[in-house]
């Protein structure tokens, strides 16, 4: 079985970390906190969490904007916190959090 037709996908380039977690949260969300613990509490969100390959291909999305969270799941992250992008799906396939 494969996704539902008129769904896409968007491909995330990262690095893997240990600890690390990959968000798909439908929508525009506005910032996000050091660690991204509001996101658990979305109503709806995909996580990926400390995925081994650089490239992770979230499939089943319904067209529309998605927001791409990349950060530690339970840990402050130094600097500047979790790296946020938006994507819009189907039109951007890959997007690089690196």
């Amino acid at each position: 079985l494969g996704p539902v037709p008129g769904t896409g996908s968007v491909t995330v380039l990262i690095e893997p970390e240990r600890g690390k977690a990959l968000w798909v949260v439908p929508g525009d969300v506005g910032a996000v906190g050091n660690p991204p613990t509001e996101l658990l509490r979305s109503p709806f969100a995909q996580l990926v969490y400390q995925p081994m390959s650089e490239r992770v291909v979230v499939q089943g999305l319904r067209p529309g904007r998605y927001t791409l969270v990349w950060g530690y799941f339970h840990a402050e992250m130094p600097g500047s916190g979790p790296v946020v992008r938006s994507v819009d799906v189907p039109t951007q396939g890959e997007v690089s959090l690196r």
